[in-house]
């Protein structure tokens, strides 16, 4: 029985901390719409949390870019901006992955997703 709540209980922080990321706000940086991705609480070095981080900012992305589907014109400038706002985050995200653990990359806890 003990398992099992400990089971629970693992599973309800993974819940929180994913709904922490995605409440988080756009903040201006340089002009431009932006979404910090938080990474802290990810294991980097290990295929499963290199893919949570990487699902983190296409869902920073996707919040970023969302246009009025009336109409073409919006859905191609949704793309074009999702497409942006990934390749932003692409050599944050490899560097991350890439230094995780390393003494010069400790402290480092998010990537900037930045839109339009």
């Amino acid at each position: 029985m003990t398992k099992t709540v400990f089971r629970m209980l693992i599973v309800a922080s993974a819940l929180a901390g994913a709904v922490q990321v995605q409440a988080e706000a756009p903040i201006l940086v340089e002009g431009r719409p932006t979404i910090l991705v938080p990474f802290g609480d990810l294991d980097l070095s290990r295929p499963a949390g290199q893919a949570s981080l990487n699902g983190r900012v296409r869902r920073a992305a996707n919040r970023l870019c969302l246009a009025d589907p009336r109409g073409v014109g919006p859905v191609i400038q949704e793309r074009q901006c999702r497409d942006n706002a990934l390749a932003s985050a692409r050599t944050q995200v490899d560097r991350a992955i890439a230094l995780h653990g390393m003494a010069q990359y400790v402290g480092r806890s998010s990537v900037q997703v930045a839109g339009r």
